[in-house]
């Protein structure tokens, strides 16, 4: 996660160029898809309630984007709110509250 971040601080300093490409908006995204994937196979699980809060505010998130575009990176406005209801979908299927 740390790494992810680093990237995502490495965008903004970096010149344009080779490594610029690297911390792309859709490379970040991909990331983070990433460390949803990796926690997933290591079996992390997390309680029904903050998976449903997870895809809640990534929901919500996505609604405010369109209200306050102001004029945040790509990664922030849709990938932020994406990664967050892909991650909570899928810790509240591991929950399996309806086995």
């Amino acid at each position: 996660m740390g790494a992810l971040v680093a990237i995502v601080a490495l965008h903004f300093v970096l010149p344009e160029g080779y490594a610029h490409a690297f911390t792309d908006p859709v490379v970040i995204e991909f990331a983070a898809g990433v460390v949803v994937g990796r926690l997933w196979l290591h079996g992390t699980r997390l309680p029904l309630g903050a998976g449903l809060a997870m895809s809640g505010a990534g929901f919500l998130l996505l609604a405010a984007g369109t209200l306050f575009d102001a004029d945040l990176p790509r990664a922030l406005l849709w990938g932020l709110p994406a990664a967050l209801i892909v991650a909570g979908a899928v810790f509240a299927e591991r929950a399996r509250p309806f086995k």
